[in-house]
């Protein structure tokens, strides 16, 4: 038996209870945490009732009682596209960028005589390039947001 068992609201102060509030909103509480803080809402109806319009208002619904079995799949599928993505945007713009600065060089007796573009239009694909990149880099932060790096 742990020591923690048969505990009741009478032997954990409120602040502790408080404490654990967050824990139990995000559905993260251990399956006796959740009893606990259960029981403390029930004998605590002021507080209760507190928590019931913080949670509507802050997001909409009822507290969750558990997270969806599918999320973490749901999550990794959503995190690899958005790894491709990037990889494609990164490709483009490099592809891009490189059509815009290929240059032909004509050589004559004297030296060089003249440098044209190959390409027919080189700022529409230094446009399409540079929107490459800040779409690289607006998934790019996405990612770091998601990973929980900055």
């Amino acid at each position: 038996m742990n020591d923690h068992e048969g505990a009741t609201r009478a032997d954990v102060p409120r602040e502790v209870l408080l404490d654990l509030l967050p824990v139990y909103l995000a559905g993260d509480a251990a399956s006796d945490t959740r009893a606990l803080v259960e029981e403390f809402l029930r004998q605590d109806a002021d507080l209760a009732q507190r928590v019931r319009e913080q949670w509507t208002k802050g997001f909409g619904s009822a507290p969750p009682t558990s997270l969806p079995p599918d999320l973490e799949l749901r999550t990794l599928r959503r995190t690899h596209g958005m790894i491709w993505l990037q990889i494609l945007l990164f490709g483009l713009m490099v592809a891009f960028l490189g059509l815009m600065m290929a240059l032909k060089f004509t050589v004559g007796p004297a030296g060089l005589e003249e440098v044209q573009t190959r390409s027919f239009a080189p700022w529409l694909f230094l446009v399409i390039g540079v929107g490459c990149g800040l779409a690289f880099l607006r998934v790019r932060l996405g990612l770091r947001a998601v990973l929980g790096r900055r």
